[in-house]
């Protein structure tokens, strides 16, 4: 809302600003919410590869090339279903995409920390990279 105004020094009307920008202007930044962020799959359909060893190799399709991320066969598995909740498709048949932060909570593999220590792996940035999204 800005009001004209008329003083000797005129600089323009002034304006106060209405809506979100009152908590950034006075510093309080910290305390509005973010919205929840969700993963969605953008990708092909994934394939696990099980090898002898203690490591399976999970192929993420890609229009542009196939990525491939080599995991414990455990971890594999959990990407996998991520990956196929985070299906768009999915999303059409009233199944909404996995959260952020359940997905952190209910991670099977040691707790929220452990899954803090994937997310900074480097096959947890190749699966992003290629396209699992965080948005």
């Amino acid at each position: 809302m800005c009001a004209g105004g008329s003083t000797s020094r005129s600089r323009g009307p002034r304006c106060r600003v209405i809506g979100w920008t009152g908590p950034l202007r006075k510093g309080r930044a910290k305390t509005m919410t973010r919205p929840p962020r969700r993963f969605v799959w953008i990708g092909g359909e994934p394939v696990v590869e099980r090898s002898r060893r203690s490591r399976c190799r999970l192929m993420l399709p890609n229009p542009v090339e196939d990525a491939e991320v080599r995991l414990s066969p455990d971890k594999a598995e959990w990407l996998l279903t991520l990956i196929r909740t985070a299906t768009p498709a999915r999303a059409k048949h009233g199944q909404r995409y996995p959260l952020l932060r359940d997905v952190r909570a209910r991670f099977p593999f040691g707790g929220s920390r452990v899954f803090d220590a994937l997310l900074r792996s480097a096959a947890w940035q190749k699966a992003r990279t290629v396209d699992l999204l965080l948005v």
